[in-house]
């Protein structure tokens, strides 16, 4: 469920606490199960949303995304061994399509990427929509990779970190990334995937880094930095 309140910039912020409890008073009892979230978006528009990694408008139509973006979409997925359409979803159920997205917890982006880990991977300005699907698709083939091509282990890593995955044996017991999971698996049914051999695609053969996530976990790539 997701609320929006347009209001003057100038004007919001000194009221952001007071505006936020009034909204919460009009939304109903029956949609207060889940945690709720506020923020303010690029416009000076306020939020009130019971699931910030879902779309934070309407969603966007197929239509109109941009085809420069759908190419680059393929583009990167293509070079990186994944399913375009996998991407996609991701995208969609992180962002919305919208670059200038931002979370509660600091991830930016189309592919809502925390900078630590973006920054694993040689990518420094995750504002940049390049550089964001850039690290995004580098990062979700390295965890399903990880997890032997597990599309549902590797969607539950990206949104809770792959220490938790491992730690549960599967989905962690997290309402926001148990729904992020569902949500993309309605758009991507697909619970398991072929991904490229890490010594290399084809006939390029790269030699192995080793990557050190901020949760500890260890990633073995051979994509550039």
């Amino acid at each position: 469920m997701i609320s929006k309140i347009s209001m003057l910039r100038p004007l919001l912020k000194p009221y952001l606490i007071q505006a936020s409890m009034i909204l919460l008073l009009l939304i109903p009892p029956s949609l207060l199960a889940g945690q709720l979230h506020t923020y303010v978006d690029a416009d000076g528009n306020l939020h009130i949303t019971d699931f910030w990694t879902e779309s934070y408008s309407r969603p966007v139509p197929a239509a109109c995304i941009s085809p420069s973006l759908k190419n680059l979409i393929h583009k990167e997925s293509k070079k990186k061994g994944l399913d375009p359409r996998l991407v996609e979803a991701v995208i969609r159920v992180e962002s919305n399509y919208d670059p200038r997205a931002l979370s509660p917890s600091g991830a930016i982006g189309l592919m809502q990427l925390m900078p630590d880990t973006a920054k694993l991977y040689g990518v420094y300005n995750l504002w940049d929509v390049k550089q964001n699907i850039e690290a995004g698709t580098s990062y979700l083939r390295d965890l399903l990779f990880h997890f032997n091509g597990d599309v549902v282990k590797a969607l539950a890593a990206y949104n809770a970190g792959p220490r938790a995955v491992h730690e549960y044996g599967g989905i962690p017991p997290f309402y926001e990334t148990k729904r992020y999971v569902n949500k993309i698996l309605a758009i991507y049914p697909i619970r398991h995937t072929r991904v490229a051999n890490l010594q290399g695609q084809g006939s390029k053969h790269r030699p192995l880094r080793r990557i050190k996530l901020p949760d500890g976990t260890i990633l073995y790539t051979n994509l550039p930095e």
